[in-house]
């Protein structure tokens, strides 16, 4: 009797620790973003870049192209700096169905990725867009997962998120796609962190210590 009492003393200490595994908190990584609130180039006001976004590709297939701009108060409500949830006086402006990416990284398993940025739609340019999280290198790769389509108030922009959690198996690179539907979309403050379930040393030791006596009882027992 006393050798099963001591037996489930053991195994309880043991799943004990496994539930605490199972239960960890997770730990919140910002992710690089090259050019995030596209700051680059330097431009002056009412100026833009055509076809050009350091640290970001442009795809213009459709013909209308993306580049930076530092928009005036004819664009939006705010403008040298522009309100938030933007930031600093440049945005990317993408037109027509093309599209800017960047891949950021290998795509790590067990992973929740948070994708947040400003999405805006000018006075004088109206238009609505989108965002993707894409397993590959271009734009033409694997959606992960995509926003719905944003239509902001014009003269403004507005917050959005997009999360996405990988599973045990993942493997590949993770791209960022932002992405025009209609008219003219605006984007700026593009902002990814990656969260992982990291269980605290004491649970590991409490784990350790319930094999250890697992094992230990066991080995008395063949004696």
């Amino acid at each position: 009797m006393k050798t099963n009492l001591t037996l489930v003393r053991i195994l309880s200490l043991t799943i004990l620790a496994m539930a605490g595994i199972g239960s960890a908190q997770a730990v919140t990584t910002p992710v690089p973003v090259t050019n995030p609130s596209f700051e680059d180039p330097t431009l002056s006001s009412g100026s833009y870049t055509d076809d050009s976004i350091p640290g970001w590709i442009v795809d213009a297939s459709g013909g209308y192209g993306a580049g930076v701009q530092y928009p005036t108060s004819a664009s939006f409500y705010s403008a040298g700096p522009l309100a938030s949830p933007a930031s600093g006086n440049q945005d990317a402006y993408i037109q027509y169905s093309d599209d800017i990416y960047q891949e950021v990284g290998a795509l790590l398993p067990d992973t929740t990725y948070t994708l947040t940025l400003a999405i805006g739609q000018r006075y004088d340019a109206t238009g609505t867009g989108f965002f993707e999280l894409v397993n590959g290198t271009t734009d033409a790769d694997t959606v992960l997962k995509a926003s719905p389509v944003y239509s902001p108030t014009p003269g403004y922009f507005e917050s959005e998120t997009l999360t996405y959690t990988t599973d045990g198996e993942a493997t590949g690179n993770l791209t960022i796609v932002l992405e025009d539907s209609t008219g003219q979309a605006n984007f700026d403050n593009v902002g990814l962190t990656a969260s992982t379930a990291t269980p605290e040393p004491s649970t590991y030791a409490l784990l350790l210590a319930g094999l250890v006596l697992l094992a230990t009882h066991l080995r008395r027992r063949m004696v």
